[in-house]
């Protein structure tokens, strides 16, 4: 079996353990209940402070809307256990795609030999770039 079939088979059986650990929290008893859900999407932050004039950005305005939105929720335990199992599967299988991907192209590079000798030299070109100029550094 290839890893890419293992790999496919692996977070195939992780996906349905996870939904199998999380379908019974959803079991009512109450069928005719409303069931709220609140989406909320942040990116990456880079920028601490607010920006333009406060109209945008920070951190301050992040928590605030957590804040809002958790005052209203009845259940920020399931919230918060749903939430980190989504951020750990896409943060796992992300991290698993960029190593198969990673895995395949280094297969290749190390079988084709003009581009090893490519690599070798462009490798060692940094190198006395860098020693060079460190010996000028210490020179000074």
């Amino acid at each position: 079996m290839t890893s890419i079939r293992r790999l496919r088979r692996g977070m195939s059986a992780a996906l349905l353990l996870a939904l199998l650990a999380i379908l019974p929290t959803f079991a009512q008893k109450n069928t005719d209940c409303t069931v709220r859900v609140t989406l909320l999407q942040v990116n990456d932050v880079y920028q601490f402070t607010p920006v333009e004039g406060g109209k945008r950005g920070g951190l301050a305005r992040v928590s605030a809307l957590r804040k809002k939105i958790m005052a209203d929720s009845p259940h920020k335990t399931l919230a918060f256990l749903v939430l980190g199992l989504i951020f750990i599967a896409s943060g796992t299988l992300w991290c698993l795609g960029v190593a198969a991907f990673a895995s395949k192209a280094a297969s290749r590079i190390r079988h084709s030999q003009g581009v090893m000798v490519w690599i070798n030299r462009v490798l060692g070109g940094m190198f006395v770039y860098l020693g060079v100029r460190v010996a000028m550094l210490q020179t000074r």
